[in-house]
């Protein structure tokens, strides 16, 4: 049984979840990105209910419920929060942090099951090492620990680990600008700075090099689903060619959503989604943002999804 199993169910849970706000003292001053999630909050929430019930949910459930078994936790209730954060953009420095409701024998049950796992002691820290899954058998070390009752640290080298235990220890996390303030029914907060600065050398990739931090938040409030996705360019003059560069980008889609209504394409479906978006920000600021019912939204996502399963379905034939 591998141990890194029931990480990547919690992770993949975590893309549409409730920021908590104990989250952002998880995180070290000087990550360059974070992402901040609780499960349990999500699910609890009118899209969770909605996706829960929907056909896919019920798959997603049934894997989740036996996950669930595995580690001895109801991920849809106990998982209070997930943190991912990174110390840097290499693959080898992101770390991992769990906060529930946590059955720690059956965890470490599950941890011995795994052909490479043992138990280490690293900077005065009980360590848990195991390998993840990978071709021919062979995968990458992971390496977890447990802080209080409550909390697991995940990370693919025990210094990271050491640094995560020093962030919740001093409480010195939460560095301001990384993760955007989570308002009131918030699904998710990410945070991003320090971009690399190689990312296209073609002209018109130039305004994504100028992009030096992004932010993400997502939510519901009422019967309203909100998202806000926000790039923070270098100056001023790269910000306002941000917005207009996204402007016509926001124009250019409606457009071909609109001449997409004869053929009943995937985004016909998703006119009433990118009617609902608007394009603002300010100086050095872009930003794309959302506000809509929530179950038109889910609709329109499940007319979308149906649509583009029968295209497929018809090209293939």
């Amino acid at each position: 049984m591998r141990f890194v199993s029931p990480v990547l169910t919690v992770c993949a849970l975590a893309v549409a979840s409730h920021a908590a706000p104990a989250g952002p003292s998880a995180v070290p001053g000087d990550a360059k990105w974070a992402i901040h999630a609780a499960p349990a909050a999500f699910f609890e929430s009118e899209l969770g209910e909605a996706i829960r019930a929907s056909e896919r949910g019920e798959r997603l459930a049934a894997r989740v419920k036996l996950v669930g078994r595995m580690i001895g936790l109801d991920p849809y209730r106990d998982i209070e929060s997930v943190t991912l954060y990174g110390l840097g953009y290499q693959r080898d420095r992101g770390v991992a942090v769990v906060r529930g409701e946590l059955d720690r024998e059956a965890l470490l049950t599950a941890a011995r099951a795994n052909d490479r796992y043992e138990r280490l002691e690293r900077n005065g820290l009980v360590v848990h090492r195991w390998a993840r899954r990978g071709r021919a058998g062979k995968g990458a070390l992971r390496f977890g620990t447990f802080h209080g009752d409550g909390t697991l640290l995940i990370a693919p080298d025990p210094a990271l680990l050491a640094r995560g235990v020093s962030a919740l220890e001093s409480g010195a996390g939460g560095d301001a600008g990384l993760l955007p303030e989570a308002s009131a029914g918030t699904y998710l907060t990410a945070g991003a700075r320090d971009l690399p600065e190689k990312r296209g050398r073609r002209p018109r990739a130039r305004l994504l090099r100028a992009i030096r931090g992004l932010s993400l938040e997502v939510g519901e409030s009422g019967d309203e689903t909100f998202l806000r996705v926000s790039a923070e360019a270098a100056d001023d003059d790269d910000g306002e060619r941000l917005r207009r560069a996204l402007g016509g980008l926001h124009a250019f889609v409606a457009l071909i959503a609109k001449e997409s209504e004869r053929e009943r394409r995937p985004i016909d479906a998703l006119r009433p989604v990118i009617g609902a978006m608007s394009v603002g920000g300010a100086e050095r600021t872009a930003a794309l943002s959302l506000r809509m019912e929530t179950g038109k939204l889910f609709t329109a996502l499940r007319e979308a999804r149906r649509l583009r399963e029968e295209r497929g379905g018809t090209s293939d034939e």
